[in-house]
């Protein structure tokens, strides 16, 4: 009898387990919600942006023009660096957010996720040679924080 109920526990257990994996992703996490704004940021939709920021966020976004959107993106690396930031930790970050923002998002859940990514770079005419296109390197530090139960970008800043 008491086999039963561990392989009932056991198979439970891992079936939650392997649920939670599949769960929805989309911003669930500060990682998720910053690797979807790198990548919606690409396809030039400042709509779909707007939906990914936190209303405290000074950015906005705008429709990128047509040689700027739809641009390939190879994202490297995404990790969280810090959590729980309080609203004086904000300020030594300079993001450039008001002091209301800031001590909003300081009372918020928080977090400081580090992004290495590659795009393409725009086109550039060489002189008739036709048109030349490389891959630029970015690393970007980007401010998280939760609002209504979601994880939405506040602000970034180059490193």
């Amino acid at each position: 009898m008491r086999r039963r109920e561990y392989l009932t526990t056991v198979v439970g257990a891992s079936t939650l387990a392997v649920a939670g994996c599949f769960g929805n992703s989309d911003t669930n996490n500060p990682r998720a919600v910053v690797s979807a704004y790198i990548e919606t940021e690409q396809q030039g939709d400042a709509d779909a942006l707007s939906a990914l920021l936190h209303s405290e966020s000074p950015i906005e976004p705008t429709e990128a023009e047509s040689s700027e959107t739809n641009r390939s993106v190879d994202i490297n690396t995404v990790t969280i660096s810090e959590r729980d930031l309080s609203a004086e930790r904000l300020r030594s970050l300079n993001m450039n957010l008001p002091d209301e923002a800031t001590t909003a998002i300081g009372d918020a859940e928080n977090a400081v996720v580090e992004a290495e990514y590659e795009i393409d770079a725009p086109t550039v005419e060489d002189g008739g040679a036709g048109a030349t296109s490389d891959r630029l390197s970015v690393q970007n530090s980007y401010l998280t924080a939760r609002e209504d139960g979601e994880w939405l970008v506040v602000a970034f800043r180059l490193r």
